[in-house]
């Protein structure tokens, strides 16, 4: 279902033709804070190498983040990894497969759920 404008020029409403194609956001693109701040969840997370960097064993199976917004629209994130870090009033949504997402806290809900309930 579309929304078209009541005024201006008509808008292409319907399903895309083909993916929309683009570069993900990957660690070498991260500001440093949050490279440091994924430093200090894999330190916390106690994992047996040093590391400063996400690999695939990190993401967690069988969860999905819902994360809402204060207009009401929401995104949906499967297997990721969220880290809150208030002091930057910001949290970050990290997937294996669709890179990562930064959003401002203020207004945010996240909530993250099992997939096998």
């Amino acid at each position: 279902m579309c929304s078209l404008p009541l005024s201006g020029p008509p808008l292409r409403c319907g399903p895309l033709t083909k993916p929309l194609q683009g570069n993900k956001m990957k660690h070498q693109d991260l500001p440093e804070r949050w490279k440091l701040k994924i430093i200090e969840w894999l330190r916390s997370s106690q994992h047996e190498e040093i590391r400063d960097e996400l690999n695939s064993t990190d993401f967690y199976e069988n969860s999905v983040a819902k994360l809402k917004f204060e207009d009401d629209s929401y995104a949906e994130f499967y297997y990721p990894i969220i880290i809150e870090a208030p002091e930057l009033n910001e949290v970050g949504v990290f997937t294996e497969h669709c890179g990562y997402h930064i959003f401002n806290l203020a207004g945010t809900h996240v909530s993250f759920e099992s997939l096998l309930d």
